[in-house]
């Protein structure tokens, strides 16, 4: 087995990873792994749900995936825990109402197409 040494850290840092507010106003699929409680540098014992992330691509009628993505945003993380009762995954198109983070509900035949697609 080779072994490299490291000369440099890799370009970039946080911002490699997935970001949800990247696809706002897009439609996401979440599928939640596991709640924790995390410090951040805006706040002590953060509350977030770690989520496996998808989404929709409306002009291919295809599911990207997105990655692992953390879930801070109040609101969303009420949706994730009512809906995932019932399911594994979670749908709706990511919007931002002034600071507030939510899942709007999309059309039946927008699950059922991406059901197909997904499973």
């Amino acid at each position: 087995m080779a072994l490299k040494t490291a000369t440099e850290a890799p370009a970039g840092g946080a911002q490699d990873f997935p970001r949800l507010t990247d696809y706002l106003g897009r439609i996401v699929i979440l599928e939640p792994l596991e709640e924790k409680t995390v410090d951040t540098k805006f706040k002590d014992a953060s509350e977030l749900t770690e989520c496996v992330a998808w989404y929709w691509d409306e002009k291919k009628k295809a599911v990207e995936e997105i990655g692992q993505v953390s879930v801070f945003w109040r609101a969303v993380r009420a949706q994730l825990e009512v809906a995932v009762k019932t399911h594994d995954q979670v749908v709706g198109r990511l919007v931002q109402n002034g600071r507030r983070y939510e899942l709007d509900p999309v059309t039946d035949a927008t699950v059922a197409a991406i059901a197909e697609k997904f499973f």
